[in-house]
């Protein structure tokens, strides 16, 4: 059985706010900032490493995640009343720091609050 595995083809995506903006209670106009600073949000993935671990007889494929500069989402806040400030950009920790799927060939789908990974597995014997 093999317990190590490789990994290829890793796109990031540019991170989207959804929505953009809105309204504060107290009448301040939000607005996300896209592109600054910089392009990377929660996931920024820079490399990945795999292993196949059993687990109750059955066989799961992990896949943790190296991510780097990693950033808070950038919002332009316009208060009703004085001056105008910015919120948010400052580093934070990465999402998802790994995600298991079961060790078959197959499409599959993991999805948490920080993003989405889709990979097509292919097991090789």
């Amino acid at each position: 059985t093999l317990s190590t595995v490789s990994i290829s083809n890793v796109l990031n995506r540019l991170p989207n706010v959804a929505p953009p903006g809105g309204t504060l209670p107290d009448g301040s106009i939000v607005t996300w900032v896209a592109g600054t600073p910089p392009e990377a949000g929660h996931i920024n993935v820079t490399g990945a490493t795999g292993n196949i671990h059993t687990l109750n007889g059955r066989e799961y494929f992990t896949i943790n995640f190296t991510h780097e500069n990693t950033k808070n989402p950038f919002f332009h806040v316009v208060p009703p009343q004085g001056p105008d400030y910015w919120l948010g950009g400052e580093n934070t920790p990465p999402l998802p720091p790994s995600f298991t799927f079961v060790n078959k060939d197959s499409a599959q789908t993991y999805s948490t609050g920080g993003g989405t990974v889709s990979i097509l597995l292919t097991v090789n014997p």
